[in-house]
């Protein structure tokens, strides 16, 4: 099994004049931006592996070398339950790539991370015996929360204020906002 990530969303979960805001600054000086926007990137994908869950859009393709007994789990939650935004493909048993319609899958949104399952008329494809034989291309959503868009401020403005003690190598006190993330944080499934 291999996981890849296609794309993601450029829009991050707080703006920059949002982000200026946790850090005291003027939303007159662009000065930093550039910075800035790093380091809330940085603050937003340490709060996703946090909770195990994303807090932007992103698309991904799943590989896998055959259809496993069961439902298949779509690592990287939340699922979008956008019609068409899940797409499973396969090498047939006489090497033709063929695409599952979607009448013959079940998707299960509600699980985190999502599932999909064949249908319950319906058996998966017989696929040739080759590496990669199925890919499932898919694409997750995103809906951070008032505490985790906290967090990711108030992590950036740590990183901002601290930036010039870890370049000096010098220990970085913070105080500890993990609390604000615990209603999002998922076990860990991998």
């Amino acid at each position: 099994m291999a996981l890849r990530l296609l794309s993601e969303s450029t829009a991050e979960p707080l703006s920059l004049d949002e982000i200026k805001h946790y850090c005291r600054l003027s939303t007159s000086n662009t000065s930093e931006d550039t910075i800035l926007l790093s380091m809330a990137k940085a603050a937003r994908i340490e709060a996703e592996t946090k909770c195990h869950r994303l807090f932007v859009a992103k698309q991904y393709k799943l590989t896998l070398d055959g259809f496993p007994y069961g439902g298949i789990t779509l690592p990287e939650p939340p699922l979008s339950t956008v019609v068409g935004a899940l797409k499973i493909n396969y090498i047939d048993s006489s090497g033709v790539e063929a695409t599952m319609a979607s009448s013959s899958i079940v998707i299960d949104y509600e699980s985190e991370p999502g599932m999909v399952f064949p249908s319950t008329s319906e058996d998966w494809p017989i696929t040739n015996d080759i590496v990669n034989a199925v890919y499932i291309t898919y694409e997750t959503t995103a809906a951070p929360t008032d505490d985790v868009k906290i967090w990711i401020g108030f992590r950036t403005a740590s990183l901002y204020e601290s930036r010039q003690r870890f370049i000096e190598g010098k220990t970085i006190g913070e105080i500890n906002m993990d609390g604000l993330l615990d209603s999002q944080r998922l076990p860990e499934v991998r």
